[in-house]
């Protein structure tokens, strides 16, 4: 059932009779942050299986200040999200990224990285870099300030990375031995990340924007026609909060001949809540704690 509750309303929420506070010290929390919503997804370590998901869509976000706020209401009001779990992961949704060839990557750089493509406030914001294990490439990313001290004072123990980095990672791994090359799109409410990847080699990530349907299939096929990939032969597989019957599914079954749905990862179980949820919904979330 959805609900409002001051500028946040839940769209899922899935909880084992199994998960209580007292085993919660050997689950780890998955957690994706960002100014559309916020996931929260915990999974028992030793059972390896989930056990826990919530999911809230935020409303009228206008700067961190607000995310910063909604957090730490949804922390005081919900009593899951103050369990003391064997460790905490948070994957921070922004578009102010850069990869880096992990040969070429000298921290004591990042600064001069990262302003090549996003001018940075260094009042404001910190850069954090994720190594990306698979790719052999570095991602470095900002985040204001405030929403870092933020997040480790509400959650101890917590890892802080970009919300993708555990997606290529996994999307690398399980195409590792592929010959052709593979196209994921990861679908959220006001923006998207395109992956093309080959083998064990990561051909191309990036953001995009998007307002309208024709936004959305301009940038797909854009990056369709820079990478020399033909519509009407190379797969495009989709992931995220993305309907059979929306405009972008329909819109890009026009363009691209065939369009697939991502399925959750098989190398972990889920509890059978999770069965009323469609398998490419909250794909990144659950993908988190494979890439611990």
């Amino acid at each position: 059932m959805t609900s409002t509750v001051d500028n946040h309303f839940s769209v899922i929420s899935i909880c084992d009779e199994t998960f209580t506070k007292e085993n919660a010290a050997g689950c780890h929390l998955a957690i994706e942050m960002g100014y559309d919503s916020l996931s929260f997804a915990a999974v028992d370590a030793k059972r390896n299986k989930y056990v826990f998901l919530q999911s809230y869509t935020l409303k009228k976000v206008l700067g961190f200040e607000t995310l910063i706020s909604e957090l730490k209401h949804l922390v005081e009001t919900n009593d899951f999200l103050r369990y003391s779990y064997k460790s905490i992961g948070v994957g921070f949704i922004t578009s102010r990224f850069t990869l880096v060839p992990a040969p070429l990557f000298d921290e004591s750089n990042k600064d001069i990285y990262l302003n090549f493509n996003h001018p940075i406030d260094k009042a404001e914001e910190v850069i954090l870099h994720d190594v990306l294990k698979n790719t052999d490439s570095v991602l470095l990313f900002a985040i204001p300030k405030k929403v870092l001290t933020a997040v480790e004072s509400l959650f101890k123990k917590v890892t802080i990375k970009h919300q993708s980095s555990s997606l290529i990672d996994l999307l690398v791994l399980q195409h590792k031995n592929a010959t052709a090359k593979k196209v994921t799109v990861h679908i959220q409410a006001s923006h998207f990340e395109l992956i093309v990847t080959q083998g064990k080699k990561l051909l191309f990530f990036n953001s995009f924007k998007y307002q309208s349907t024709e936004d959305f299939i301009y940038y797909v096929l854009f990056v369709y026609e820079q990478l020399n990939m033909n519509p009407e032969e190379q797969e495009l597989v989709l992931c995220g909060e993305i309907e059979k019957n929306s405009a972008i599914y329909s819109i890009l079954h026009k363009y691209i001949r065939t369009v697939s749905f991502i399925r959750r990862p098989e190398q972990i179980e889920y509890s059978y809540g999770f069965n009323t949820v469609a398998n490419h919904f909250y794909y990144n979330v659950l993908s988190q704690y494979l890439c611990v």
